[in-house]
């Protein structure tokens, strides 16, 4: 019976990374009648599902922030399915974050550690994926690159707000295109915004004009 269920899921998961790119809510619909799974690979899937849904622009604003908060609810069971899984970590870091857009600066400031040690868990657990170093330099480049006013109030907010730098996010964004180059159109742009941060105006040009360039086209 439990090889029966495996190869089930097996096909379940094949099925639905073949439909990642194109079929947005036939993944959620295929997934989500799977919500009460053991198997942390197949909840991690649906949580990515629902976060894709929620971000067509034909999904209402209602739909929009159900999915979303139900996501962070599906990570976070993934996360205690498979505490070993850097794609749990990674989407309940992204999971954590997206649910601070609806909740405030505030929640997202206090949530912000949590968010970083999500990807630094991912990192960990897999260093050879790009991912996890994209989503952790991103956190470094916000964090660093926070509005006065803002940082100010987390000051008064918080102990110990949360800091990094531009060269923690350089860092993490050249380390993500050294272990899969051009892998996502997001990581060229940030490592152009990055150098120009540092002062780096010649290896900013060249990383922004392959924006115009590259062949990827897929976020996360």
């Amino acid at each position: 019976m439990a090889e029966a269920e495996s190869t089930d899921y097996r096909e379940l998961i094949q099925k639905a990374d073949e439909l990642y790119k194109t079929r947005e809510r036939q993944i959620y619909e295929l997934l989500v009648a799977h919500r009460d799974s053991s198997n942390p690979d197949i909840l991690w899937r649906l949580e990515r599902s629902a976060r894709k849904v929620a971000r067509l622009a034909d999904t209402s604003k209602e739909e929009k922030e159900k999915l979303t908060y139900e996501q962070l609810d599906i990570s976070r069971k993934a996360v205690d399915l498979g505490p070993s899984n850097h794609s749990c970590h990674q989407w309940c870091g992204i999971s954590l974050n997206d649910v601070g857009d609806y909740e405030g600066k505030k929640t997202k400031i206090n949530d912000a550690y949590r968010i970083r040690d999500y990807f630094a868990k991912a990192v960990e657990l897999k260093p050879e994926s790009p991912r996890p170093h994209y989503l952790l330099g991103k956190w470094c480049f916000e964090v660093t690159a926070m509005p006065w006013v803002v940082r100010k109030a987390a000051r008064v907010l918080f102990a110990t707000p949360p800091t990094s730098t531009f060269e923690e996010a350089l860092n993490c964004f050249d380390r993500a295109e050294k272990n899969a180059p051009d892998f996502s159109c997001e990581n060229h742009p940030m490592l152009g915004k990055t150098h120009l941060k540092l002062g780096h105006k010649e290896e900013a040009k060249e990383w922004l004009t392959k924006v115009l360039k590259s062949d990827s086209n897929q976020p996360f």
